[in-house]
């Protein structure tokens, strides 16, 4: 890139305020993308032949483009040019003075460690040298950009690897992604993985159309035919006329959306920025305030009072089982989620959160997630009447939630059976929390259910529902459903299995998620 500047005469504009101090500067990035008629414009206003009013100013302009070329091409105004020819700085790209990337490093590092107090992390001489070969199209900027995301996300603590990477900079250099191989044990395992996940990434590429990736890699058909065999790697049919890859991949957002609301709990103003991660990420929770990070992790369940409670460290999150529960049905796996002392309640249901990630658009990456398929059933509580919650094998994903409550709710028993994102969003999403005015007002005591207003939960009492419509006639029952599909993405994964619950809350959810942890995953 270049940058040039020019201190002369600015045409007087109604931003005359950013213009009124003699010492101003007007940057213009990019500026080969101006209009024709704007260079032209923007040259005669320099050279002083306008009639309009003038202000003193300096005028800075920069391109990643060779403007003398575009110049002559009739691409670039050149009488603009001209008037930056004995001002102009050349800025060789990053790429080209790669070994000046290590000090740059250690300067960010130590910039924010002064700003954050926190001591400056190491950063791995693999690590290092991966980043010194990558191409930074986007030069320091986007080096800038990679170093605050890995701080952000919390990956690296004392030391950054490799793995704390994004995907695209692993990839640029062709190493296996961690979560590809984090399950392989031997050089020969991980090969496998990484050549499953080549062969999956090329026949997307090519639409899975099984002649163009063999021409595309310049491979034998029939050598890829076995290979295909020995990964268990499935085709569409010919004739399907939507074809669907034969492993679910990971996902996650195109772009970062924000969202703003209160704390049910807490009542404090508060908010949520969702961030797109590379594969094999997870869900992370991050604190705007400090920094810090919570992986969206069963062993960093804090409190289930009311609400799922995540802490690590001095960190912490409370009401989180709404936005995990659309996380969990969007089966969105890679995300990061910054947001202050507690997730906001918006109406007190989950389809505000689906708008969001809506919003943000749906990313597929290169990786591949694993369900949890159940083996056997699993129970929590107890047998005599009161709460348990069970899980049993099944083809589908399905919860079922029986209830008795005093009046107006009785007694109520819902299933939802999973049949894609949309099932979800119409049928589970918009049910909202609830509570009896009694409860209420002693959760308020104890400090709970500060931020309950009229218009962000069912409220209830003298046999009737005080402030709203229902939404359905088993509404109740089915934000107990929210609940349960929020808790049990904290497993990392999807499950597949019947879960049968009996008057239960959050803390038998809890309960027997740790059971399948303890007996399934360690046993898988």
């Amino acid at each position: 890139p270049s940058i040039a500047n020019k201190k002369q005469g600015l045409p007087h504009t109604p931003a005359k305020n950013i213009l009124e101090n003699p010492g101003s500067v007007i940057y213009l990035s990019n500026v080969e993308l101006l209009s024709k008629d704007l260079q032209a414009k923007l040259a005669e206003g320099i050279e002083g032949k306008s009639s309009q009013e003038f202000l003193p100013a300096r005028i800075m302009i920069s391109s990643s483009k060779n403007l003398k070329v575009l110049a002559a091409g009739g691409q670039f105004n050149s009488d603009l040019l001209g008037l930056f020819k004995n001002t102009t700085l050349d800025i060789p790209p990053l790429r080209n003075y790669s070994d000046n990337i290590p000090l740059l490093i250690k300067d960010y590092f130590e910039e924010c460690a002064e700003r954050g107090k926190f001591s400056v992390p190491v950063v791995e001489e693999d690590a290092l040298a991966t980043l010194q070969r990558y191409g930074w199209p986007e030069n320091v900027k986007e080096l800038r950009s990679v170093l605050d995301k890995i701080m952000i996300t919390g990956s690296a603590c004392e030391t950054i690897s490799i793995q704390d990477l994004p995907a695209e900079i692993q990839n640029s250099r062709g190493i296996v992604h961690p979560d590809d191989a984090s399950h392989s044990d031997t050089f020969q395992e991980a090969e496998l993985s990484w050549e499953k996940s080549f062969i999956i990434h090329h026949l997307r590429k090519n639409d899975w159309d099984l002649q163009k990736t063999c021409d595309a890699l310049k491979t034998d058909k029939k050598l890829f035919q076995e290979k295909l065999k020995r990964h268990s790697i499935r085709l569409p049919e010919p004739n399907s006329k939507q074809p669907s890859p034969p492993l679910p991949l990971q996902r996650t957002l195109k772009r970062s959306v924000v969202l703003c609301g209160s704390g049910l709990h807490s009542g404090i103003k508060t908010g949520l920025i969702l961030q797109p991660l590379p594969p094999g990420s997870g869900i992370i929770f991050g604190d705007i305030s400090s920094g810090k990070t919570i992986p969206a992790q069963l062993e960093n369940v804090q409190s289930t009072d009311y609400s799922t409670c995540l802490k690590k460290g001095l960190a912490s999150v409370a009401t989180i089982e709404h936005i995990m529960a659309v996380l969990h049905m969007y089966r969105i796996t890679n995300l990061l989620i910054k947001v202050g002392d507690e997730a906001p309640v918006m109406d007190g249901s989950a389809k505000d959160f689906c708008a969001l990630i809506e919003d943000g658009e749906f990313e597929e990456q290169d990786g591949i997630y694993d369900e949890i398929v159940i083996d056997k059933t699993y129970t929590f509580g107890s047998e005599d009447g009161g709460p348990v919650i069970s899980i049993e094998p099944a083809d589908t994903f399905t919860v079922s939630y029986f209830m008795k409550y005093p009046e107006p709710i009785g007694t109520q028993d819902h299933t939802f059976v999973f049949r894609g994102e949309a099932s979800f969003k119409n049928e589970i999403a918009p049910a909202r929390t609830f509570g009896f005015m009694e409860d209420v007002a002693q959760l308020t005591k104890m400090g709970f259910a500060c931020g309950g207003k009229l218009d962000n939960f069912i409220l209830l009492g003298d046999k009737k529902v005080i402030n709203t419509k229902l939404r359905f006639e088993d509404e109740f029952a089915r934000h107990k459903i929210l609940d349960i599909l929020g808790d049990f993405y904290l497993l990392g994964k999807p499950i597949r299995g019947h879960i049968k619950a009996h008057l239960t809350g959050h803390t038998q959810n809890i309960g027997l998620l740790k059971k399948i942890q303890e007996n399934y995953l360690q046993t898988a």
